[in-house]
């Protein structure tokens, strides 16, 4: 369930990065705001549950305490601060959505209309929506500190953690 968790997170943070890149830099025509905001919107609610279900899971604070106790950050630590970041990130794309000024609701996963949840004064929604914005550049620096991380080898087993969290079931040969 752990590595479900993980492997469905990664590629919706890592498809809501490379979507916001594209729209936000003009590199894709074929999609319009109001279509990209729906598979955004719904992508982002996914990411929102699944970290939920992850923060419920694991015990991320005591990873957190090596930070503090020790210079070097752990796994644990990076990972943590990572799964905390994307939590931050989804919440702050609720409550930056407001309805869309494209004359339709946003709609989730093309089945559920997106009701408002609250409504922000202009200039806290400009400072939402920038704090989104740096908790996106965060998480992708923090991915590769992950991913560069997940290459190091286990100092017990001698193999790398990526190659137990790539497909941990595999057998040896």
């Amino acid at each position: 369930m752990v590595w479900l968790l993980h492997w469905v997170s990664a590629i919706l943070v890592l498809y809501l990065l490379l979507t916001s890149l594209t729209s936000g830099l003009g590199l894709s025509q074929r999609v319009t705001p109001a279509n990209w905001m729906d598979w955004h919107l719904s992508a982002g609610i996914a990411v929102l549950v699944t970290s939920v279900i992850r923060l419920w899971t694991s015990n991320p604070w005591k990873n957190l305490v090596c930070v503090f106790k020790s210079k070097k950050p752990e796994t644990g630590a990076i990972k943590s601060i990572l799964l905390f970041t994307v939590f931050a990130a989804a919440i702050t794309g609720l409550a930056i959505y407001q309805k869309s000024p494209f004359g339709k609701s946003v709609v989730i996963f093309e089945m559920f209309p997106m009701p408002t949840l609250i409504r922000l004064s202009h200039s806290v929604h400009n400072a939402v929506i920038d704090i989104h914005i740096a908790l996106a550049f965060i998480i992708a620096a923090l991915i590769i500190v992950h991913v560069i991380d997940g290459f190091r080898k286990n100092a017990m087993s001698g193999k790398s953690r990526f190659a137990t969290m790539a497909w941990p079931r595999r057998r040896e040969f």
